[in-house]
């Protein structure tokens, strides 16, 4: 399974939804339907999937967990933390 992949299966699985609505475009809160909590829910579930660690020091550099995903400090009260940023930053964990 690639990145991406396993990205989009934690994402539908966390969130209780077909994984066929999840795709590299969607909204975790507009079009998931996610609240920050389960924002946080899929960040921990992707940290444990990647064997990886999102550090307070990454989380504590915005304001919410979108912004330390997209580095826009608005992006989780403008919904747009988008599965495609999301991979993008895992890509970048792992290296």
């Amino acid at each position: 399974m690639t990145v991406e992949e396993r990205v989009i299966s934690i994402i539908a699985t966390t969130l209780g939804v077909d994984r066929e609505k999840v795709t590299l475009e969607s909204s975790l809160m507009d079009d998931l339907g996610a609240d920050s909590l389960d924002t946080m829910e899929v960040i921990i579930a992707l940290e444990e999937e990647f064997e990886i660690e999102i550090s307070d020091e990454e989380v504590m550099a915005g304001d919410t967990i979108g912004e330390a995903i997209t580095g826009n400090k608005n992006a989780t009260k403008q919904g747009l933390v988008v599965v495609k940023d999301i991979i993008e930053f895992i890509k970048k964990k792992i290296g």
